[in-house]
């Protein structure tokens, strides 16, 4: 069964994981590989920002 959570801060190392997945970079805009640091940052302030919506897809 397909489920779906909003993210949470723990999820931060994964999404790194997937934004820097080779086919993932490779088609996107800018294919440069992000730094933790710049995810981090990212990360954070897309949890915090109303505007945003991050959620994880689990296929359990």
């Amino acid at each position: 069964m397909l489920t779906y959570r909003k993210a949470i801060l723990s999820d931060c190392d994964m999404y790194f994981e997937w934004v820097n997945d080779p086919e993932v970079r490779a088609n996107s805009f800018n294919s440069t590989l992000i730094t933790r640091e710049e995810h981090v940052s990212w990360f954070n302030d897309a949890l915090n920002n109303p505007a945003y919506s991050l959620f994880v897809f689990q296929n359990e």
